[in-house]
């Protein structure tokens, strides 16, 4: 059977005629239904940019794209993010890891990670 398969793989990309196979899967690659690409297509897209956090411990703050989100405890290692006085999430470190819980669509996931990470090492340095 890999014999088979890798018959049928050559014989498409160099255009020759199809090797023989079992009744409707000639039928389907002779009719054209099925295309293998000769080469890979390669996909451009922006470089990623990350912007750091920067956490301040004494006004009790971290700030990050150009807004500055409030840090409230909740326990030892449980704290919600403010924006402006409203709650946009929750920061928590668990198992040797920041993580962020958005509460709403106001902050993303991975912007919260952002603002976990600075203010944990914030508070552990």
């Amino acid at each position: 059977m890999p014999e088979q398969r890798d018959n049928l793989v050559a014989c498409v990309e160099h255009g020759a005629k199809l090797p023989p196979l079992c009744g409707q899967a000639t039928q389907l690659f002779q009719g054209s239904l099925f295309s293998l690409p000769t080469r890979a297509a390669r996909v451009n897209c922006a470089a990623m940019t990350i912007q750091a956090a920067v956490a301040d411990i004494s006004t009790k703050t971290v700030t990050f794209a150009g807004k500055t989100y409030s840090i409230q405890a909740l326990s030892e290692d449980s704290y919600t993010v403010l924006l402006a006085g409203i709650p946009v999430g929750r920061v928590v470190y668990s198992f040797g890891a920041a993580n962020g819980v958005p509460e709403g669509n106001a902050i993303s996931e991975d912007d919260l990670y952002v603002i976990a990470e600075a203010w944990f090492a914030a508070v552990d340095g």
